[in-house]
């Protein structure tokens, strides 16, 4: 029968929404002494895992962790300054987009008396 009405079709679709990482390395700029350890302040973040690399030769104590201590390597000294980077990095959809956020970390030679 043409005027019998039409069964209408339904779905369900499931939307999971996934927080995005965030981050935040503490002060844009800071400053040591050549015989100093880096103690990060103020640094947090939020949905992933955290990971700090640097651009010179120095070293963190754990660079899994929201404040590590990183130590000046011959380079970082001899430059003069060093970019710290914090990198969080989510799981499942925001994989892809980490979020980064830097520390420019001056080291002042100690002064010598000859």
């Amino acid at each position: 029968d043409a005027t019998a009405p039409c069964t209408p079709a339904t779905d369900t679709v499931t939307i999971t929404v996934e927080e995005a990482p965030t981050v935040d390395a503490g002060p844009v700029t800071a400053s040591i002494c050549s015989d100093e350890m880096y103690t990060v302040t103020g640094g947090s973040s939020s949905n992933g895992t955290i990971l700090w690399t640097t651009s010179g030769s120095g070293t963190y104590d754990d660079d899994a962790i929201e404040n590590p201590i990183y130590t000046p390597g011959i380079s970082d000294i001899s430059s003069g300054v060093v970019t710290l980077t914090k990198t969080v990095t989510a799981t499942g959809a925001c994989s892809s987009s980490p979020a980064v956020d830097t520390v420019a970390l001056t080291i002042n030679e100690e002064p010598t008396v000859a």
